[in-house]
């Protein structure tokens, strides 16, 4: 089992944060499993990122790409295709190799982190194709589950993130993007959101993070996974750190606190 540690940094204490990105994926537990993400919970992460869809028949999903090729071999999109025909189908790992795992159901998922102290990052992928009321229906799971001070919800379509926010979720609340935008402390304040989930290359920019940090927002960095990347991150003191290497971030975080406490 791994902590999390608490350290100080110039006098103000900072805890990074350690989530596994769309759960502690294996190649027996492929990503956005059922399996990946209690395997996170069990190992310790401090979250767990996941991605929801809903299918044609209407039943939320957790899965990231919107067409099924890749994860399950159907050539068809997640809303061409029924829960039940979607649940039959087994789920590959990056070697394309059929595991036993199936594409959860969101509400399978939520019922994993009822009584756990771990924190879900919920991105909803409506960037691509506009699911209607989609934000709305994840928000309902999760309040019919009392979840929703474990909960930080994301998305790549800002309108969504707004809507959150309007709803008084924006301190759950944390817009996605990959590019480089103008003055994103500013384009942060304009939407009303607590967090930020920019890409990785981000970090290189000059006064990247100690101008949106010193603008109130936390950084949830994605998807860093090389051992520089992840020491880079801890040494900026970002909020959260969210990695395809899950166990390797927990043992580089060890060694650097200790560090720092000697």
């Amino acid at each position: 089992m791994y902590y999390i540690y608490i350290f100080i940094f110039g006098g103000k204490t900072v805890r990074v944060e350690i989530w596994a990105h769309r759960g502690h994926h294996t190649k027996d537990f492929p990503e956005n499993s059922l399996e990946a993400i209690r395997s996170a919970i069990e190992y310790g992460a401090d979250g767990v990122e996941i991605d929801v869809q809903r299918t044609k028949d209407g039943e939320l999903v957790v899965i990231h790409d919107e067409y099924l090729e890749r994860l399950t071999g159907l050539n068809k999109f997640v809303w061409e295709v029924d829960y039940e025909d979607l649940k039959t189908l087994y789920i590959l790992n990056s070697d394309k190799k059929i595991t036993e795992c199936h594409v959860p159901k969101l509400t399978d998922v939520l019922d994993l982190f009822v009584g756990e102290k771990t924190k879900l990052n919920i991105e909803i992928k409506d960037s691509f194709y506009p699911y209607n009321n989609l934000p709305a229906e994840v928000v309902k799971e999760v309040a019919a589950r009392d979840l929703q001070e474990q909960i930080i919800y994301s998305s790549f379509n800002h309108n969504t993130i707004k809507y959150l926010v309007d709803q008084g979720l924006g301190d759950y609340s944390g817009f996605l993007y990959g590019e480089i935008i103008y003055d994103p402390a500013a384009y942060a304040k304009s939407i009303g959101a607590k967090y930020i989930h920019p890409s990785g290359s981000n970090m290189l920019l000059d006064n990247y993070v100690e101008d949106t940090t010193a603008a109130g927002f936390a950084l949830n960095v994605w998807t860093l996974n090389s051992d520089e990347h992840i020491k880079f991150a801890l040494e900026k003191n970002i909020n959260a750190i969210i990695t395809d290497e899950m166990i390797r971030a927990m043992q580089i975080r060890d060694v650097f606190v200790s560090q720092k406490e000697g």
